[in-house]
């Protein structure tokens, strides 16, 4: 109920919605109800007809007055309207619940967050996003994400995970819950447990136990990342390409049948803040590319002719 409230409270269109529902609620609970009779009912039209020749317009008026089936017109409209308000209810929940956990199952994905920050997740990770919001940034991590933290001093962006925390102002991290560690690409961050808490630099790495923190130095461009940070390619082959724009934009490529891509290569510079139909407009010029749009984040590419 508290989620639901949550959702309710947090965007004027939510509440606008909600208000809508319960005013039809309203109108139909404060109804009256009509409880016909039928045995008297129809002795009482019996006895209009058998009166001294009652005006046909007058009987007509009565018989159409008679209303055979308000009952059960009125239990139907009663459970038409609770079955829509139970179905908006249990599908704003639904939304709201889904909307504020991202998951990564078979794929990484990247995610840009409502203050503009940029998430990276590897494949079977989880970002539970219920605390992020006005005022707050607050995020819990399962597994590892790659965080480009947007600035601002007035709310401090916040990671937890199994056992200790990360807080930032703004800066380029990687948090892996499974190995406990923490590396810094630019900027500072403070990683924190039950007892102790250090600040971690750029090319620094801070490795969590129960009650120790330790750190030391760690080349950031040495790692191995799961993700293109900014999209940028040099004699890549075209499958993994594609591989890496389906992650970058959430977006799913079919790619046409082709045993061997290494021979088809691409080389860019950083290609991150282009769109997507950008970036087939390049591939295109660079391959006589032909594809078809299937829905919004599926891609058909029906000919690749490399060079």
């Amino acid at each position: 109920m508290r989620s639901f409230i949550a959702w309710k409270d947090g965007d004027i269109q939510h509440t606008l919605l909600f208000n809508q529902i319960r005013d039809i609620w309203s109108v139909e609970v404060t109804t009256p109800q009509f409880h016909f009779d039928a045995n008297k009912a129809f002795l009482k039209h019996k006895a209009l007809i058998d009166n001294e020749k009652s005006i046909p317009e007058v009987k007509e008026a009565i018989i159409k007055k008679l209303p055979l089936h308000t009952t059960k017109v009125n239990w139907f409209l009663r459970i038409k309207y609770i079955a829509a308000i139970l179905v908006l209810v249990i599908g704003a929940l639904f939304i709201f619940e889904n909307r504020n956990t991202a998951i990564s199952s078979e794929e990484p994905m990247m995610m840009v967050l409502s203050d503009g920050s940029k998430v990276w997740l590897e494949k079977n990770a989880s970002l539970d996003m219920t605390d992020f919001g006005k005022g707050s940034r607050k995020l819990s991590l399962q597994g590892k994400g790659y965080f480009e933290v947007t600035p601002d001093k007035n709310a401090p962006f916040t990671v937890s995970t199994d056992g200790f925390e990360i807080k930032v102002l703004g800066t380029k991290f990687i948090v892996n819950s499974d190995d406990k560690k923490v590396n810094v690409k630019e900027g500072k961050v403070e990683v924190s447990n039950a007892t102790k808490k250090v600040f971690v630099t750029a090319d620094q790495q801070a490795s969590v136990s129960q009650n120790e923190i330790n750190v030391a130095q760690a080349d950031f461009d040495g790692l191995t990342l799961w993700f293109n940070e900014n999209l940028e390619f040099n004699n890549t082959p075209f499958d993994v390409v594609i591989h890496d724009l389906e992650v970058f934009y959430n977006t799913k490529f079919i790619l046409p049948s082709r045993k061997d891509w290494t021979a088809c290569t691409f080389t860019s510079g950083p290609l991150k803040t282009n769109t997507i139909d950008q970036v087939l407009t390049m591939l295109k010029l660079t391959y006589d590319l032909e594809y078809t749009r299937q829905n919004d984040n599926n891609i058909k590419i029906s000919k690749v002719k490399c060079k």
